[in-house]
């Protein structure tokens, strides 16, 4: 999928792996890290990782506010390290507050692209592991089996 749909303000702060750009409505699994503001630790490559991305993140202590672009795929969360209050939004809509800690776990799906903010509340830093499962993969395992 490409990137389309370009959103009228940038992110509220850079990411640590890009500069400042306008943040499209939607993007791509491998488009997606661009958007996490945060030191990747880690991404699985390879022939065996075509279908499903996993990513680690450090993540800042803080963030104001990031600007998230929608895709297609499942998103899973796991936070790895640390604990934080988070709050999401989508179209300027009101925040929602959650209290995220090591071992958290989120799935989200296909939706609207949303507003990301967050304060960490231990000195333990803040990591999270990101896995996108591709459409192709997901729609195999969803479908029934011909074989006995």
């Amino acid at each position: 999928m490409a990137e389309s749909g370009k959103r009228s303000r940038a992110r509220g702060q850079p990411s640590l792996n890009a500069s400042p750009v306008p943040v499209p409505e939607t993007t791509s699994a491998e488009g997606l890290e661009r958007y996490v503001s945060g030191k990747c630790l880690l991404t699985c490559r390879g022939k065996a990782w075509q279908e499903i991305r996993a990513s680690i993140f450090a993540l800042p202590s803080s963030m104001g506010m990031l600007d998230i672009p929608s895709v297609s795929e499942p998103v899973l969360i796991w936070i790895t390290s640390g604990e934080a209050e988070v709050q999401e939004r989508e179209n300027n809509g009101p925040w929602i507050t959650s209290r995220v800690k090591k071992r958290s776990f989120f799935l989200s799906m296909a939706g609207s692209p949303y507003d990301c903010r967050w304060k960490t509340l231990t000195s333990e830093p803040f990591e999270l592991m990101l896995v996108l499962v591709g459409l192709p993969l997901l729609s195999r395992a969803a479908s029934p089996s011909t074989s006995a």
